[in-house]
């Protein structure tokens, strides 16, 4: 299983040794958990220094998330011979604003990129 928070070393240049580590830490738990995953679940799965506050550190963190998914991709995903087809996607979801009562909605993109197969 640490091999997979070897992974994480591509981050090095985007986010603090701080964020990293507790990245490692949440990812262990999250490998190990069953059932309901919450952030207390993951604060008691990660075991020494992953306390709850910890967790709730990691996740007010703002993260490069289109950077860190673009380098885990160009690191360990991407051959050169192959070609792949870049989708996009938009999510809405529902955000509470602390001035209101009434739930807002806030839009969240993502991109997912899949090999496309060859036939040779």
């Amino acid at each position: 299983m640490l091999d997979i928070v070897a992974l994480l070393q591509c981050f090095q240049p985007f986010v603090t040794a701080t964020t990293r580590r507790q990245f490692s830490k949440i990812i262990l738990a999250l490998l190990a958990m069953t059932g309901r995953v919450t952030m207390l679940g993951i604060s008691r799965w990660a075991g020494q220094g992953g306390s709850y506050r910890t967790v709730q550190r990691f996740f007010h963190t703002a993260l490069p998330w289109a950077v860190l998914l673009w380098v885990f991709f160009r690191q360990h995903l991407y051959r050169p011979d192959d070609a792949y087809i870049l989708a996009g996607d938009e999510v809405v979801v529902p955000v509470m604003k602390w001035w209101s009562a009434k739930p807002a909605t806030a839009r969240m993109g993502w991109i997912v990129s899949l090999p496309v197969c060859r036939a040779e």
